[in-house]
């Protein structure tokens, strides 16, 4: 896992985790390896010496790291096989809950604090750093970049004041907003959904022996897609389907 405890990757992990142990018979234990936007624990899994180390990814470790970085010490096409994918997810833009205005007056405020604004993301190169350079672009915004181990620290920094704008998660940041709608604490989305989805896939090493690799893919995806998943209580909209389970 290479994200801090509390993050979104972190409880989708260990969300599994139970049902994954059931299924093989054995203990899963999730290892937390945060650094680098999860490519420290991407690595790990790439160059694991058995054949019982999963990983749970984000698109990010797949896809952005080494366009980003060509010296990224691990080659997902070559290095990593995926298993099945557990879900995918939005991310919304947050703003600190003193702020009541609308969307518009909200870049306005945004295009003259120029660059005393700051906003937080997970680490260089993660979907929530490129999305806000995304947003940045198209609307004018000159925020700077401030990177963190992972989300819950994004969010710790939100409330505390040190940031003014982030790219999060919903389930990191709809205990929040629903805590500043009531008591104006916490954070608030002026917006709906503002940048592609995130995917999280289980990968293994691509070398490794996996016999289990089937029973993995059907046990994830049969916990990922429960309603209960998919659409956790209290929650405005849910999750699309599952996608069948991948199978090398």
């Amino acid at each position: 896992m290479g994200f801090p405890g509390g993050s979104s990757p972190d409880l989708t992990a260990r969300a599994l985790a139970e049902p994954l142990s059931k299924a093989l018979g054995q203990p899963v234990i999730v290892d937390n390896r945060p650094g680098a936007g999860g490519n420290v624990a991407a690595d790990l899994v790439a160059k694991a010496t058995d054949d019982h180390t999963l990983g749970l990814m984000i698109n990010g470790n797949l896809t952005i790291a080494r366009l980003l970085n060509p010296k990224t010490p691990y080659d997902p096409v070559r290095d990593l096989a995926p298993i099945a994918l557990v879900g995918t997810a939005p991310l919304v833009l947050v703003v600190p809950a003193s702020y009541t205005g609308q969307p518009g007056d909200f870049v306005k405020a945004g295009l003259q604090a120029a660059d005393t604004w700051s906003y937080g993301s997970p680490g260089q190169g993660t979907v929530a750093h490129l999305g806000m350079e995304m947003l940045k672009a198209r609307t004018g915004l000159t925020p700077v970049h401030v990177p963190y181990p992972g989300n819950p620290q994004v969010m710790n920094a939100m409330i505390g004041g040190q940031i003014q704008l982030a790219l999060l998660s919903p389930a990191l940041s709809m205990a929040q907003v629903c805590r500043g709608s009531s008591w104006r604490s916490g954070t608030q989305w002026p917006h709906r959904p503002a940048c592609p989805n995130r995917w999280w896939p289980v990968c293994r090493r691509s070398s490794a022996r996996l016999c289990a690799a089937p029973t993995c893919a059907r046990s994830c995806s049969a916990r990922a897609g429960r309603p209960s998943a998919r659409r956790p209580k209290g929650w405005p909209f849910a999750f699309g389907k599952t996608p069948p389970p991948w199978v090398p």
